[in-house]
């Protein structure tokens, strides 16, 4: 295998030609370039040389990047069957065998620096406003799921924010005339989010939800400017990662730099505060007949939230003397709200006969119980520390 080695790095032109030439004209041969990669990076995570399965790692993508970029540089990656597209899964399929063996070994430099390589492949690509090849949001979407389970607590926020920072290039390019992502990817990149973020949450792990939630945002955004994009799926997504937290009492504490305390932040009535932005760039972006289409998407996720919260708001209503069904109508309006409101305008979303004045007696008795903030003469602001 050291023999391999010192072969790689002294044919590196010529093995990149032959990598070319055997994926065009569908040549194999005895040694494949491809191939021989894959075995020295594997024979080293199972010699424990992490420093040589790195560098040749490394130097693979940066030698066969270029190649893909000469040979296709005027033909675009719109479709998962072109020729371009079947180049890049030969090259950068190994990298999933890369990972695997590594995580078999427990080798979590590796795994990272294979799921970073990814992004970075994605990042890079964009901003030389190069097609960017779906195997690279596969393989990211894939291999970062399968790992979910298996990396702590460090490396799953680390993900996060890789996925953070793809989901800026997919709501960049939603939002370009000239897209480099094809919108399949693009759908399935949003369930990839979802499904990581879902399965943070379940292990405990709040923070990644977060993060992923807010890349999910900026992706909504972009399709609500867009009257013919259709922001459905992602707003879903959003939904049930407001769910889980729900489901999970989710908090999560925050330093407050200013003051330097301790924040309690409920991840569930934060995420309802998100969707209901979008109530508000809805009216901002007034897209006519979509209009209506998209308030009414945003209020199925944020009632799908309010269900989930039942338990909380029921904890709430036995708190305060009025009827528990009226106290629970009140909590769950106000979440309809990201800055201050009355009682009249809850009044409006509750969308009942009931007095005016019965609504302002139960937020009073919720400012007592601090459910509910009082911030001038008849106007409040909902809580979401220590609910």
């Amino acid at each position: 295998m050291q023999e391999e080695r010192e072969k790689f790095h002294e044919n590196s032109n010529q093995n990149s030609d032959t990598i070319f030439k055997e994926v065009t004209y569908s040549q194999t041969t005895e040694n494949d370039p491809v191939d021989t990669v894959s075995d020295i990076v594997r024979s080293s995570i199972t010699e424990e040389d992490t420093g040589t399965a790195k560098r040749v790692l490394n130097e693979y993508i940066d030698r066969i990047e270029p190649i893909i970029i000469q040979r296709y540089r005027y033909r675009g990656f719109k479709t998962s069957h072109s020729d371009s597209q079947l180049v890049c899964w030969y090259l950068y399929g190994p990298l999933e065998d890369i990972f695997r063996h590594a995580l078999k070994h427990d080798n979590h430099i590796i795994t990272m620096e294979v799921i970073s390589l990814l992004r970075e492949s994605i990042v890079s690509w964009y901003k030389a406003d190069r097609d960017v090849p779906e195997v690279f949001f596969r393989l990211f979407g894939s291999i970062t799921n399968d790992y979910v389970t298996e990396c702590d607590q460090s490396q799953r926020r680390t993900i996060a924010s890789e996925y953070s920072s793809v989901a800026r290039i997919v709501a960049k390019d939603i939002d370009s005339p000239h897209t480099r992502v094809n919108g399949a990817t693009k759908h399935n990149f949003g369930s990839d989010c979802m499904n990581f973020a879902l399965e943070s949450i379940s292990q405990g792990d709040y923070r990644p939800g977060r993060v992923i939630t807010h890349g999910i945002r900026l992706i909504i955004e972009a399709r609500l400017r867009i009257p013919s994009s259709n922001p459905k799926r992602d707003l879903l997504s959003m939904g049930l990662i407001g769910e889980k937290f729900a489901m999970e009492e989710a908090k999560s504490k925050e330093i407050v730099a200013v003051a330097d305390e301790v924040s309690i932040m409920d991840e569930a009535e934060w995420t309802v505060v998100t969707l209901v932005t979008f109530l508000d760039k809805i009216d901002e972006y007034g897209n006519g007949y979509s209009t209506y289409k998209y308030r009414e998407l945003v209020v199925k996720e944020i009632d799908r939230i309010n269900d989930a919260l039942e338990p909380r708001n029921k904890d709430i209503a036995n708190k305060v003397p009025q009827k528990d069904s009226l106290v629970k109508d009140v909590v769950r309006a106000s979440r309809f709200f990201r800055s201050s409101f009355t009682p009249e305008k809850l009044l409006q979303e509750i969308h009942s006969q009931i007095d005016v004045q019965e609504i302002a007696d139960v937020c009073e008795e919720l400012v007592k119980v601090n459910a509910m903030a009082e911030i001038g003469e008849n106007e409040y602001k909902t809580t979401y520390e220590n609910i």
